[in-house]
């Protein structure tokens, strides 16, 4: 996993990755991380604002996706194994 936006997104892999929270309206993506990758993450410091966000005690990593929304939530489901919520592709 990658993010230009934060070098320290390269410390999490796909399978921390454990939902998929989408808004197709603002052409974003939520990932819930597992524990572990969030501790990583939250503990690699300069966590620029609204990357890492806390929902109900879990931790997510924002994505803002613009026109390429789509192939990176198919992508996201491929790598992950996780199922594209109804919604999110539309």
């Amino acid at each position: 996993f990658s993010d230009t936006r934060w070098e320290e997104a390269g410390q999490i892999g796909w399978a921390d990755i454990t939902w998929l929270d989408t808004d197709p309206g603002a052409e974003i993506v939520d990932l819930r991380l597992t524990p572990a990758s969030a501790d990583t993450l939250s503990r690699a410091g300069n966590v620029p604002k609204g990357i890492l966000l806390e929902y109900d005690g879990d931790t997510y990593y924002r994505l803002k996706l613009g026109a390429q929304y789509k192939a990176v939530v198919e992508l996201i489901s491929a790598r992950t194994g996780l199922v594209i919520p109804d919604n999110a592709c539309s």
